[in-house]
């Protein structure tokens, strides 16, 4: 990946001092040089951005992105991971996609069979149309989620340059907009990365409004995410605003959940998302941990249940026990739109990856880059509806590029540019052992448990991280 620096002379001396020397004495702050060597070092150690050429400009704390990237979701992890810096207010994108040719035609059958193929969304009136590489979704799905998660599965697909989302979302209203918000509020406090925040909701006929005040631009983006996935939100208009780093305090300290408390919020976290049938899911939680058990129809919806049992707080672990009863699809239609979902997404493009299915299960073998494309390869897949089970046998085919000391200096420095991981990154210890790190210490809550083996995990060079740090905020 290559990154042109243009920059004052000072960032690049940022480049080569430790960071704290270029944060001013006595204030939170980092300098706009400081700023810009992180976001830097960010987009250059992140292995899903293979293709970025990018230039930064920073001035109080506005990140801007300028030049050119392979396809549309590199544009939203360069987007989202400057986001994510200490320090950043806000990032102005002017990122130019540049995709390998394809023809409109070819781009619009492969969006077509992925969203057809899909478990979580039914378009009725599905329209794609393709005009050099621009998308255009037409017809209608049941929730704000269905709608984004189409617009997901159509920016992946490999030619894309940009998706107009006009899917609209006609499900049944059934239920009143008081409800509704009561659901947003509660599920924003039950998030980890959102808990204590001072953002309030609004909502009118079904749409939600969101304000208030949180501290930096990725909290104020999930907020929204995580809105769009409440039962019977038709759309959600942002205006929160992120506060100057000299008020940065907004966070309110998140109460510890007892065992029967954190049962209830786990439990409504999975009733209130509209991508997870509850009816047939049971929750049962000991200190500290979930354990689901019960059906669901769709291999994706057991993943999508864990990732919301992760992330309510006060859970540590997740046990999931649950079974998939699914609708019986063919063997040979099923490694059909597998096999296209994996060829058609952009970041798999070039990877040896061999699918097989039998009896409804899928296996995953082959060779990939990084880890993290053979997780993604597994996400991919895990979408078609009627797979029963799976196996990912993919295997990672890295030269080591670090020794594990430069990996482990790696991820101390981008510990300390994380929003969520600064004020802790000095007490988290960091061992890397042939490529494979490991997290250890104390942090004040789970977000920035959770961001720090994320962070890791997404360091180019590192194979897998276990984390074993302890949240005791």
């Amino acid at each position: 990946m290559t990154v042109e620096l243009r920059q004052p002379i000072v960032a690049i001396l940022a480049a080569m001092l430790p960071w704290g020397l270029l944060v001013a004495a006595g204030t939170e702050r980092p300098s706009d040089a400081t700023i810009w060597h992180w976001v830097k070092s960010a987009l250059q150690d992140d292995p899903r951005l293979a293709t970025v050429n990018v230039s930064l400009d920073v001035v109080d704390g506005i990140v801007t992105l300028t030049g050119v990237v392979g396809n549309l979701a590199e544009k939203q992890y360069a987007l989202r991971e400057s986001q994510k810096i200490y320090g950043v207010r806000g990032v102005v994108e002017k990122l130019y996609i540049e995709p390998g040719f394809r023809t409109d035609v070819e781009i619009g059958e492969d969006i077509r069979m992925r969203l057809v193929g899909s478990s979580p969304i039914p378009i009725r009136l599905l329209g794609v149309a393709v005009a050099k590489g621009e998308v255009t979704l037409t017809g209608e799905v049941r929730s704000a989620a269905q709608r984004e998660e189409a617009w997901l599965l159509a920016a992946e697909v490999r030619g894309v340059r940009a998706v107009h989302n006009k899917l609209m979302v006609s499900g049944p209203r059934t239920r009143p907009d008081s409800e509704i918000r009561q659901d947003i509020l509660d599920s924003l406090q039950r998030d980890v990365y959102l808990t204590g925040l001072p953002i309030t909701v609004s909502v009118a006929d079904g749409i939600a409004t969101l304000s208030g005040e949180v501290g930096n631009a990725y909290e104020r983006l999930r907020a929204v995410d995580k809105t769009r996935m409440i039962n019977n939100v038709r759309d959600v208009h942002n205006t929160i605003t992120v506060r100057s780093w000299e008020q940065r305090g907004v966070r309110k300290a998140a109460p510890r959940p007892d065992a029967s408390a954190l049962e209830k919020a786990v439990h409504d976290e999975l009733e209130v998302d509209s991508r997870i049938p509850m009816e047939n899911i049971r929750v049962e939680t000991g200190p500290q941990s979930v354990t689901l058990r019960g059906i669901v129809p769709m291999l994706q919806q057991k993943r999508m249940a864990e990732q919301d049992a992760m992330n309510v707080v006060g859970v540590r672990s997740v046990t999931n026990l649950l079974e998939v009863e699914t609708e019986w699809r063919d063997d040979n239609d099923l490694l059909r739109d597998v096999q296209t979902a994996i060829d058609s997404d952009d970041l798999l493009n070039g990877q040896d990856i061999r699918v097989r299915v039998r009896d409804g299960l899928l296996t995953l073998s082959g060779t990939v880059t990084t880890p993290f494309r053979k997780y993604h390869a597994e996400e991919v897949a895990l979408r078609i509806r009627g797979l029963r089970g799976f196996v990912n046998a993919i295997m990672v085919d890295v030269y080591p590029q670090f020794t594990d000391a430069a990996l482990r200096l790696k991820i101390k420095d981008r510990l300390a540019a994380h929003w969520e991981t600064h004020d802790v990154a000095d007490v988290i210890d960091v061992t890397v052992t042939n490529g494979k790190a490991t997290l250890t210490g104390e942090v004040t809550t789970l977000a920035q448990r959770a961001e720090a083996e994320r962070v890791a995990a997404l360091t180019e060079g590192v194979l897998s991280v276990r984390n074993e740090l302890t949240a005791i905020g």
